[in-house]
Parts: C-alpha cells; sequence; structure tokens
C-alpha cells in the first residue's frame, strides 16, 4: 500500500524500489502483496508508455486480487487499472474499470468511495 502511495504521490522511482522489494520478498501464496508489486509496476509500465508490460502485468495482478475477499484493495486496483487504461487511449476501458471500483466501495459500504472514484476520474480527464 506505501507503493501504491507513492505512486500517487508522483515519486516512481520509490514505488518501483518499493514493489521491487515487496516481489522479492513476499512468499509466494501472499494474495495482496502479489498483487500489489504487479499493480504498482504495471502503473509505472504505463505512465511509461509499455503498454503491453502495463496490461500484462495489470492482468496478473487482477488474478490475484480476484482470490481476495477484500473490497476495498480490489477498488483500489481498480482505479490503478483506470488510469493504464487511460493512459493506453482506451477511455471506455477506463471507465468501465473506475465503474467496477464504485461498485465494490458500495458493497463494502465505504460511501466515501464515491468521491474517491469522482476524483481518480477528473484526474484522468473522464470526470
Amino acid at each position: 500500500m506505501r507503493g501504491r502511495a507513492l505512486l500517487r504521490l508522483g515519486r516512481s522511482d520509490e514505488a518501483h524500489r518499493w514493489a521491487d522489494g515487496c516481489r522479492k520478498t513476499t512468499s509466494s501464496d501472499d494474495v495482496i502483496n502479489q498483487h500489489l508489486w504487479r499493480t504498482i509496476e504495471a502503473v509505472i509500465a504505463a505512465r511509461e508508455g509499455r503498454r503491453e508490460d502495463a496490461d500484462r502485468l495489470i492482468g496478473e495482478a487482477v488474478a490475484w486480487a480476484d482470490r481476495s475477499d477484500d473490497l476495498m484493495e480490489r477498488a483500489e486496483l481498480c482505479l490503478d487499472e483506470g488510469e493504464i487504461h487511460r493512459l493506453a487511449g482506451r477511455d471506455d476501458q477506463a471507465r468501465e474499470a473506475l465503474d467496477r471500483a464504485r461498485e465494490l466501495y458500495l458493497r463494502k459500504g465505504a460511501t466515501v468511495g464515491e468521491a474517491i472514484v469522482g476524483r481518480h476520474a477528473a484526474a484522468l480527464g473522464l470526470g
């Protein structure tokens, strides 16, 4: 989660170091950390224009996250997925990812989720 915070602050180098450390030290069955390091690396790849890497990593991250019942974490992943799609010019898919995030927040009962999704949509130019 620290890596995601670093990403949101625009500190990609630090986020990459965090993700690399996470990748190297997490256990092979740690669902949260396995999807987190992939998500962070996917966003970094997307920001660097490496679409294939971003798509592969976010696909792997989603597969890991789908094993979890942590709705908040899965919603955060959808926000990151939205950014990846937006950076690739796939606005419809970006909106779909943000809609999934909104739904997950609602299922969790996190009323702040609507505002979070709204801010992300605006930041991505989708609002």
